[in-house]
């Protein structure tokens, strides 16, 4: 395992650099690698907070978004927003004059975030989630398997977190040139298409009707292999699940 702050590995500039897609991907590897070598497996002993925590909310999120909207494009870049609250990142867009710069803000729907770090340095398969864990307490017992959640509820219980995610945004004045992200679970959890039949059926019934002041809405599984996407002008452009 490497000695090294979490925070040595990053920078404010590096972390800001405008950078493609493509470009941002393999940055973001990069420093995954990195994590997961000091780290040595164990998530616990990662930092949740600075620019390591910012690196886990926004531009691990973001990676994965614009690769999937943009692929190996070259004519458009994205760029973190780590020294202001008014948004998390931006994409700037040069395919079509005049350019256009979409503003990006994140926001989590994760049930269990200790599972999620776990995922992203263990590289887990779908974690299988107890009573005791849900409740914030770790099980002493190694044999918790009779005590393991009903997928039913954790889909409840994830349902739910997209509710507070959606409501923490609602009411508050963003404009058409930002995109909202909610971050989630599609691996313990969203993880099959009837699971996904049922988030998109929740999401046209409960999250669009409310008052969000954004331009689109992005559900972003934190796999990568989910996303979602809603006009919130009404119209629904576009929704894909890639396998």
């Amino acid at each position: 395992m490497v000695t090294m702050d979490p925070e040595e590995i990053f920078s404010l500039t590096d972390c800001e650099t405008e950078r493609t897609p493509a470009e941002l991907l393999e940055w973001v590897e990069e420093k995954t690698r990195l994590l997961r070598s000091i780290s040595g497996g164990d998530s616990q002993l990662l930092p949740c907070m600075g620019l390591a925590r910012k690196f886990l909310d926004e531009m691990y999120p973001l990676s994965l978004l614009v690769n999937h909207l943009f692929g190996e494009r070259l004519d458009v870049v994205c760029k973190p927003n780590l020294e202001d609250d008014e948004f998390d990142a931006i994409v700037i867009d040069y395919r079509d004059p005049p350019l256009r710069v979409q503003k990006i803000e994140f926001v989590h729907a994760i049930l269990c975030y200790e599972e999620f770090l776990h995922r992203l340095y263990l590289q887990q398969k779908a974690p299988v989630f107890t009573f005791g864990k849900l409740g914030g307490k770790e099980k002493k017992s190694a044999h918790a398997s009779d005590e393991a959640v009903p997928h039913v509820v954790l889909l409840n219980k994830g349902l739910e977190l997209f509710v507070k995610a959606a409501r923490t945004k609602s009411g508050k004045v963003y404009g058409r040139d930002t995109s909202l992200v909610i971050v989630f679970d599609d691996y313990a959890t969203f993880r099959t298409r009837d699971d996904v039949a049922t988030l998109e059926e929740f999401i046209n019934a409960e999250i669009l009707p409310m008052d969000l002041d954004f331009e689109r809405l992005f559900l972003l599984g934190w796999s990568g292999e989910t996303i979602l996407s809603y006009s919130l002008s009404g119209q629904n452009l576009r929704k894909a699940r890639s396998s």
